[in-house]
């Protein structure tokens, strides 16, 4: 549609705002719709409405649907205000090996995954990530994925490149592409990424002093090649392994990293996805320690499709990895 009728980028963007917001709205409804027919069964059963809800059925109807939009449009706000607000999430981490190499002998890691820059993102909401990622410094920016989503004219229109430029620190930025790098023309998504500033490591590493830094294709790529064939543990280099989808843990951790990093699965997002994500996966957000290795999975800075964070948070991460004295 867009192509036949060279519609705006602002115009679409509009019309995704709407459907979406108007998508959340019928899965709350429709969820209210199904409990309040649970209970029409019970009270069938074993009758507990009031005799009012039979001598003014229609009051009684009116007043429970207004009742039920009224709830769903406070949690859908609440969704919006939470989603407008992301929050910093702290994690803590020491290593035997040596990081004398480092201020401190510590390594102070910025990383946030699942940005999903698209025409609903404004320059005006960027500016402001970009401030609040930067009130405190930080060695290295990690970005694990799904930094765009889609909407390449909103990228060059809005300078969302040069808004990003401020996030790189003196010791470089890394990133690695998500599956939302790969549902647009992946040849825009790398030069955008390498534009930005980014390092972008694609089944492969990156060496710096006392840390190696590396980074996995998508795994909804065929081409993904295994650890084995690319990725080298050192017993005197600290491993940093960022993978977007928490699928392949197992073999991140056996294959040697420190620390692995990931995002893709907001955590859910929206309830009741919230609820079952751990089912989809077996570690779907936060920090843990697994054998050797660190994890830690993000829920992601920005969001995909609705602009409603409902049971889960916005963040981005701060990571400091200290040596042991």
């Amino acid at each position: 549609m867009n192509s036949k009728m060279s519609l705006s980028f602002e115009f679409i963007s509009t019309l995704r705002l709407i459907g979406s917001i108007w998508m959340v709205y019928i899965l709350y409804s429709t969820l209210c719709f199904l409990l309040v027919d649970i209970f029409r069964v019970i009270h069938y059963i074993k009758p507990f409405f009031p005799t009012f809800s039979h001598e003014h059925l229609v009051l009684w109807k009116r007043i429970a649907f207004l009742a039920m939009t009224l709830s769903i449009a406070i949690v859908m706000i609440s969704g919006y205000i939470r989603y407008l607000h992301p929050r910093e999430t702290r994690v803590m981490l020491t290593t035997r090996k040596s990081l004398h190499h480092w201020d401190g002998h510590q390594i102070n890691i910025l990383f946030f995954s699942d940005l999903h820059l698209n025409a609903m993102m404004s320059k005006t909401r960027l500016q402001a990530y970009v401030q609040r990622l930067t009130r405190e410094p930080y060695d290295i920016l990690i970005v694990g994925g799904d930094l765009l989503d889609g909407d390449k004219e909103a990228w060059i229109a809005r300078d969302f490149a040069g808004i990003l430029k401020p996030l790189i620190p003196a010791r470089g930025a890394f990133a690695v592409m998500g599956n939302h790098e790969y549902y647009m023309e992946k040849s825009a998504s790398v030069a955008f990424i390498k534009e930005s500033g980014f390092t972008l490591l694609r089944d492969s590493s990156c060496y710096l002093p006392g840390l190696i830094i590396a980074g996995r294709e998508d795994a909804s790529q065929p081409t993904r090649a295994p650890l084995s064939r690319w990725f080298s543990p050192t017993d005197s280099s600290f491993m940093i392994l960022v993978d977007h989808q928490p699928t392949d843990i197992e073999a991140d951790i056996k294959a040697g990293a420190d620390l692995v990093l990931c995002g893709h699965t907001h955590a859910g997002q929206l309830f009741p996805l919230t609820a079952i994500i751990g089912k989809i996966w077996k570690f779907a957000y936060g920090y843990a320690k697994m054998g050797q290795s660190d994890i830690v999975v993000s829920s992601g800075l920005g969001l995909w499709g609705p602009p409603f964070r409902i049971g889960s948070r916005s963040e981005w991460v701060r990571i400091t990895i200290a040596e042991e004295k």
